[in-house]
C-alpha cells in the first residue's frame, strides 16, 4: 500500500514526523519536501539517530530496508521529490547513466517538458520558437520532442 493512502490514524510516529514537512506539488504530481534542503539541493531528516537523505528515508518507510550499498533514484529527476512511486531502488553507476541519458543539464521540470511537448503538437510552434521560449538550443528542443531525452516524463504521473 502506497505510504500516501494510508490513513493518518495508522501512521507510526516517525511516519507522521517525516511526511507533515511534505507537500503535494499539482503541476509535477510530486510529494515535495517543504522545509530547507541541505547543500546540494537534497533534503534531510534525522533518522535512525542519524541524519538522512530523505529520499532514502521516504524510500525505507514505504518499500522497506535499502541494500547495502544501493542507491535511490528519482524517476522525476525532482531532488526535493519523496513521492514513493517517483522514487526507486538502483545502483549509483544507474544514477549517473541516467543522468545523461536525460540530459539533466538544461534542468527542466517535467511540467515544462510537458508542456514544449503540447506546444509543438497542438500549436505547431517550431524547434527554434520552442528554444527561444525555454531558453534552450533548438537541438535540444528536438531531442526532447523525439524522446532522445526525457523520455521518463511519460512514464511518471
Amino acid at each position: 500500500m502506497d505510504i500516501l493512502d494510508k490513513p493518518v490514524e495508522e501512521l507510526t510516529h516517525t511516519e507522521l514526523r517525516f511526511w507533515v514537512k511534505t507537500k503535494y506539488n499539482d503541476d509535477t504530481g510530486c510529494v515535495e519536501w517543504d522545509t530547507p534542503a541541505r547543500r546540494g539541493g537534497y533534503p534531510s531528516f534525522y533518522y535512525k539517530n542519524d541524519i538522512e537523505a530523505a529520499h532514502r528515508v521516504a524510500y525505507e518507510l514505504v518499500h522497506g530496508e535499502i541494500p547495502e550499498g544501493g542507491a535511490i533514484l528519482h524517476r522525476c529527476d525532482n531532488r526535493i521529490c519523496l513521492h514513493p512511486r517517483h522514487i526507486r531502488h538502483g545502483t549509483k553507476s544507474e544514477n549517473t547513466r541516467e543522468m545523461y541519458e536525460r540530459n539533466d543539464e538544461c534542468g527542466l521540470s517535467p511540467c515544462e517538458v510537458r508542456e514544449i511537448k503540447r506546444l509543438r503538437d497542438e500549436e505547431g510552434l517550431t524547434y527554434e520558437e520552442l528554444g527561444d521560449r525555454f531558453g534552450l538550443h533548438c537541438r535540444t528542443i528536438g531531442r526532447i520532442i523525439r524522446g532522445e531525452t526525457y523520455a521518463w516524463v511519460d512514464d511518471i504521473e
